[in-house]
């Protein structure tokens, strides 16, 4: 387990542009020890931040950007087959999982909205599922509720911190 550990962070050491540990020594419980103390020694060195930087957004392509985009595709494949569902419906306002999907007809054209939801607004959609029986005002409902709620986890706050300095 020590001996993959090590070869771990001698690839980050080679990504960073730093050659191999030259005198590696295990101790019990200490094996980045004398890493961290070189790095430190040199991390005030504009190179260093530079190379930390470019090392960040190569760690975000590789593990972040990569399942974003493989959720990204299943998520649109997902939209696609629910708006071709919707094809013959006029009017639709329904929540699937985090996905809002609102269509209606304005000027006599189908006007469609997708959108991901922030955990708040599937909170708010919960609490207020009347928010989709009106298609055209979906959205505008949804903020409303969202602040309101806002506004009563803040309220909610206020008298917590009030009361909880009354008791000091």
């Amino acid at each position: 387990m020590i001996a993959r550990t090590l070869d771990r962070v001698d690839a980050l050491r080679m990504l960073a542009g730093y050659g191999a540990e030259e005198d590696i020594s295990v101790r019990r419980g200490s094996i980045f020890r004398r890493s961290r103390a070189a790095v430190q020694r040199v991390f005030s060195s504009r190179e260093v931040k530079d190379r930390l930087v470019k090392l960040e957004r190569a760690l975000e392509l590789t593990v972040v950007d990569s399942r974003q985009a493989e959720y990204d595709s299943v998520e649109a494949d997902a939209v696609q087959k629910l708006l071709e569902s919707l094809q013959d419906i006029p009017r639709a306002c329904m929540r699937v999982g985090s996905i809002f999907v609102v269509k209606y007809q304005a000027a006599g054209e189908s006007v469609i909205l997708v959108r991901n939801l922030s955990q708040m607004e599937i909170r708010a959609l919960e609490r207020f599922p009347e928010i989709q029986a009106s298609p055209e005002r979906a959205f505008g409902a949804l903020a409303t509720a969202v602040d309101s709620m806002d506004e009563v986890r803040a309220q909610n706050e206020r008298i917590t911190l009030q009361a909880t300095s009354e008791e000091a």
